[in-house]
């Protein structure tokens, strides 16, 4: 993979791999279109705003997710060795550095929180006051993380992809989550609505 990249860089790759981070970006903005309508249709409202102020919100709204699922992962892959860092950079000690392994998960949680708060407010086409936590969104969390962790241990345990689907098993698996996390989020859309 390194030696592809490599030549995609040092070519007029460059190019092509811009073009191919537009098409990603209006690929992965279309994805949250169509979560604009389904919360539109949940909420049984009407899109009134022009195509390209939805496409724009969908665009903005597709940068800062990435954005927070990046810190997110981070946050729950990296936590210790950020923890570590911190303490060694301002001169904290190892309390600090076991503070920071709890502190991590309320800091991803409030991260997601924020996160689906945010869809959840610019994506329906209605009028509503900004709340941080609401119970849609304390729903869809919770499941997210039930989903997401049933899902993992059933792809360990149960489902062999790789027999089945070869070398894109990964992408089937990576979409089949995707799906299940977007039916999650719109059942908290659901229960925010009613």
């Amino acid at each position: 993979v390194e030696k592809y990249l490599q030549q995609v860089v040092r070519g007029s790759g460059g190019d092509i791999l811009s073009l191919g981070f537009l098409g990603a970006l209006w690929a992965s903005s279309s994805g949250v279109t169509a979560i604009m309508d389904s919360l539109n249709a949940v909420y049984n409202a009407q899109e009134t705003r022009p195509l390209w102020k939805v496409r724009l919100v969908a665009i903005a709204m597709t940068i800062g997710l990435a954005g927070f699922i990046i810190v997110s992962i981070t946050l729950v892959l990296y936590g210790e060795h950020i923890g570590s860092w911190i303490a060694g950079w301002i001169g904290l000690g190892w309390l600090f550095t076991m503070s920071w392994v709890i502190v991590q998960w309320p800091l991803v949680i409030a991260l997601m929180l924020f996160a689906v708060a945010v869809v959840y407010y610019f994506s329906p086409n209605v009028v509503q006051d900004w709340r941080w936590v609401t119970p849609g969104s304390l729903f869809a969390v919770v499941m997210w993380l039930v989903v997401s962790l049933g899902f993992k241990i059933y792809v360990e345990n149960f489902g062999n992809y790789n027999a089945a689907y070869g070398s894109i098993a990964g992408v089937i698996v990576l979409m089949l989550w995707f799906y299940l996390s977007g039916g999650v989020l719109l059942l908290g859309g659901g229960i925010n609505a009613e």
